[in-house]
């Protein structure tokens, strides 16, 4: 989410769409966000987005890379007005939004055809201490360009600027599931659920310190954002970097 002007912001969603397993039926014209009060889960506003531009992502070419694998990128994106009246509550709120499903393909969690996914972003009340408070979102990582080789030290630069000047930290954390579940050639799902969410189920000898089978397992610098594993295992995993952002540290 970014600021704008007055009370304008701008909120964008990056969708990372597998062409190889994912289903094509599964990339929805436009998606139904909502807003929630923090310190209540009260739903304060459903708006829906558009689609409005897809490009291929381009990978480097790796010997351990199936060269028919290809992920498109795929934007959603809307203006949106949160004027002070309207969200002021001093505890923030969240976006949230759910679908079902992710790839039978992915090898590190339960039942993956039947979990869904729930994108989540917090911010702040648009006024503190009587005036008015500006808050941009973290501009995050680049779409991933490589893939890890099994046994091959792999890392990635998740790091991200923040407009607003905070600090920022990251952690590896579960991936959310959500209420969003299966539903015929996979039509939109329903508008979200407030919070809290349920989280994936890693398979038996995974967890959320150990998401990707390897040694060393994942792990995230928590002040750069530099992610690192060496994968024991071929496979299609599932995880999940937390970036949170603090004003004035």
């Amino acid at each position: 989410m970014s600021y704008v002007s007055g009370t304008k912001y701008q909120l964008a969603l990056n969708l990372y769409v597998d062409k190889l397993n994912g289903n094509p039926g599964a990339v929805d014209n436009s998606i139904l966000v909502s807003i929630f009060t923090k310190d209540t889960n009260q739903r304060v506003l459903d708006m829906r987005i558009s689609l409005v531009g897809r490009s291929k992502v381009n990978y480097s070419f790796i010997a351990c890379t199936n060269p028919s694998l290809s992920t498109e990128k795929v934007i959603y994106r809307i203006d949106l007005d949160l004027p002070e009246n309207g969200y002021s509550n001093p505890a923030g709120y969240y976006m949230a939004y759910e679908r079902c499903c992710r790839n039978n393909t992915i090898d590190n969690i339960v039942n993956p055809q039947d979990v869904g996914q729930t994108f989540y972003l917090e911010f702040p009340p648009t006024v503190q201490n009587g005036a008015k408070f500006i808050n941009s979102s973290p501009e995050l990582f680049p779409p991933l360009s490589d893939y890890a080789c099994v046994n091959d030290l792999f890392y990635y630069d998740f790091g991200g600027v923040d407009p607003d000047g905070d600090s920022l930290v990251y952690e590896m954390t579960t991936p959310f599931n959500g209420y969003s579940a299966p539903t015929p050639n996979d039509q939109i799902a329903p508008r979200a659920s407030p919070a809290p969410y349920p989280l994936v189920m890693w398979i038996p000898g995974l967890s959320t310190a150990n998401q990707i089978p390897g040694n060393p397992a994942a792990v995230i610098n928590f002040n750069t954002g530099r992610f690192t594993v060496q994968p024991t295992l071929t496979g299609l995993f599932v995880f999940a970097v937390k970036c949170s952002e603090y004003r004035n540290r």
